[in-house]
């Protein structure tokens, strides 16, 4: 069997690269570079160590095959052009280009974009979520410390639970401080839903209590038999 002629070996890698576009991209990029200035020296060497070619490049199948094929030697950390060959280049250059426009390549290419654009609204959410939670632990009035003995005057140990029950975290509260306070520090919580309606519920002693959050937002800790522990459960309300 004849062996692979370096053109065979391009064609061959572009056509593994077609399904990758990011790939097909960065390569396209780079071999132009080196093509229209051979005699730059930055434009003939590639970063094998680098992390975008390692993602984009070195763990795609055809990736590094097709920088060989055009010439590209290994030699102290890089891919180095040492010998500047235009008919490969030129044939790797319209293989890429080729492929740009091929069906395989374009719905991957949407996928992909389609891919970001998800993940950029996720990253968007997260930090508006961030924000809201931070604008609601600013509301959140100091914590009493401790005394040397341990005790507080007039404190409430709250424990939060999540709506089955499992404890998410406890802190102390003034008596005086009040439901809105309290609702300000649960609204902080990561562990919180920061869209929608909530309850708040006192299940410290059966049967439980649901504390109103229209009527009793100013009402102290202490007045809604919160002191001086309790346990209080958050329960999303379903729209």
């Amino acid at each position: 069997m004849p062996k692979a002629t370096a053109s065979d070996r391009i064609d061959r890698c572009v056509k593994l690269l077609a399904g990758h576009p990011a790939t097909v991209d960065l390569l396209l990029s780079s071999l132009r570079k080196a093509f229209d200035q051979p005699n730059c020296e930055r434009f003939r060497k590639v970063p094998v160590d680098h992390p975008t070619y390692k993602r984009i490049v070195g763990g795609v199948g055809g990736g590094t095959e097709l920088l060989f094929a055009c010439g590209y030697e290994p030699m102290y950390g890089h891919l180095v052009l040492q010998k500047w060959d235009a008919e490969k280049l030129k044939r790797a250059i319209s293989g890429l280009e080729r492929a740009q426009t091929e069906d395989t390549y374009l719905k991957e290419k949407e996928r992909a974009r389609a891919e970001e654009e998800r993940v950029r609204e996720l990253a968007h959410a997260r930090e508006e979520a961030r924000m809201r939670r931070a604008a609601h632990a600013k509301l959140v009035p100091k914590e009493p410390e401790l005394s040397s003995s341990g005790a507080t005057t007039s404190c409430v140990q709250i424990s939060v639970q999540s709506s089955n029950g499992t404890k998410l975290t406890s802190r102390r509260f003034d008596s005086e401080h009040t439901l809105r306070n309290l609702l300000h520090y649960v609204r902080s919580l990561d562990s919180t839903p920061i869209d929608g309606r909530i309850k708040l519920q006192n299940v410290t002693t059966a049967p439980f209590a649901e504390l109103d959050l229209e009527q009793c937002l100013d009402r102290s800790l202490y007045s809604l038999d919160l002191w001086p522990v309790s346990h209080v459960r958050v329960v999303p309300v379903n729209a």
